[in-house]
């Protein structure tokens, strides 16, 4: 067998959600991705990965360091552990000449981003960061018609994200991001996607200095209701609350519908097992009596060198979870783009717009990599093309890009934290 037409192998570090949507990608296509090795601390995550890939015993670990310990026996390797525990294992298995894709951040300190970049490049290994957007059929088009010419010199780019009252509550208030000490800044974790996506629609332009400005609003104890109790399950006010956990997950599973955030709050997904966690779990507490610490709107702005600008603003409080929209202005037309929807230019010159609809994930794609529009196949198809041929040319965020969209994203947390302007 050739080494193109061969599977490419890798180990998975980290069974969770996104672990096993990425392997996936293996069970949709054994003849070009084939998952030989497991790293996992949870049995039931562990052992669904392991029977699900027919995973021989002896390269199924509980522990990462375990793994990286053996000789190496794959191509590469995905990191989808917990946000904190992305840089030890990057470095290690850098070190010991895997291939890598990892999720977001490379590390929680530019510190720890510069060590990953190092390893990488001092071991000659190639390296895919999960910056998924860029690899959106709208962030391509709209990259495409830019480096045409079509909006002449971007001046000003307006990109936001709508994460939603479902997603913040889950993420942010009740769930694992809720405080910085656990996954890092909030900047870092929300927006390092967005302000890479910015900065490849620039192209060459460098950005100069930051700005940003953000703040916890209304989920803290002071707006909890009177009357309110500290559990929606046993809640008098729990009807009229929008935030409520038996609507965000027992009365969506009762409807059939598993995917999140339903998925993150029990390993079996049917109602017994969903209630029980919502009756005792972090999930089903009231979202005025968190912990949480890290902000739920923000806005930053961004001076390139030639004087071009754009802000990037994340907002909570909306409907929509986890949408974009971007509007790109430039000197001959303007871009305006819901992701997901039909994309419009307009061309000055002709006063012409023209609407293009955008590729919607096809037949081949399975269903947990249609996320991001279809951005997370896309991303482990890429990683998986460069593994079989020994050519990175097919990874758009290498470790090079990846480290520069982080040194904007702690740029942006120092000038939020400091209320000052931070010049790169």
């Amino acid at each position: 067998m050739s080494e193109v037409t061969r599977p490419a192998t890798v180990v998975l570090v980290g069974c969770g959600v996104r672990g096993q949507n990425y392997a996936s990608y293996a069970l949709a296509h054994p003849d070009r991705l084939k998952i030989v090795g497991i790293a996992e601390p949870r049995e039931y995550q562990r052992n669904l990965v392991k029977t699900h890939h027919g995973i021989e015993d002896d390269k199924v670990f509980t522990d990462w360091t375990s793994l990286v310990s053996q000789p190496k026996f794959a191509d590469g390797v995905i990191i989808a552990t917990h946000t904190r525990l992305h840089q030890a294992p990057a470095v290690a298995f850098a070190k010991k000449g895997y291939h890598m894709m990892q999720e977001t951040p490379m590390a929680l300190t530019m510190e720890g981003c510069q060590e990953v970049y190092n390893a990488c490049v001092e071991n000659q290994v190639m390296f895919c960061s999960c910056h998924v957007l860029r690899y959106s059929p709208a962030a391509s088009k709209i990259k495409e018609l830019i480096d045409s010419g079509a909006v002449g010199d971007v001046v000003n780019i307006q990109h936001i994200e709508m994460y939603g009252t479902i997603y913040s509550t889950h993420a942010t208030v009740r769930g694992y991001h809720r405080r910085q000490e656990m996954c890092g800044a909030f900047v870092l974790a929300k927006s390092c996607h967005d302000l890479d996506l910015i900065s490849y629609w620039m192209g060459d332009k460098k950005c100069t200095s930051l700005s940003a400005f953000g703040h916890l609003s209304h989920f803290t104890k002071a707006n909890k209701p009177p009357e309110a109790s500290n559990r929606c399950w046993e809640c008098p006010v729990e009807r009229r609350c929008p935030f409520s956990a038996i609507k965000n997950y027992i009365e969506p599973v009762k409807n059939g519908f598993t995917g999140f955030p339903v998925n993150n709050v029990s390993d079996v997904l049917d109602v017994e097992h969903v209630t029980e966690a919502i009756k005792t779990g972090p999930f089903g507490k009231c979202v005025y009596d968190m912990d949480n610490d890290v902000q739920n709107h923000l806005v930053i702005g961004l001076q390139f060198e030639d004087g071009a600008t754009a802000t990037h603003t994340v907002v909570a409080f909306s409907e929509l979870n986890g949408t974009r929209e971007t509007k790109i202005f430039g000197t001959m037309g303007e871009i305006r783009c819901r992701f997901g929807e039909p994309l419009q230019y307009t061309d000055f010159r002709t006063r012409k717009t023209t609407t293009y609809t955008l590729e919607a994930p096809g037949q081949d794609v399975p269903e947990p990599l249609k996320h991001y529009w279809g951005s997370d196949y896309n991303v482990i198809h890429c990683f998986t093309k460069a593994l079989r041929e020994n050519n990175a040319a097919s990874i758009q965020t290498d470790v090079a890009v990846s480290l520069a969209s982080h040194q904007m994203a702690f740029a942006a947390d120092q000038a939020l934290t400091h209320k000052t302007v931070v010049k790169l």
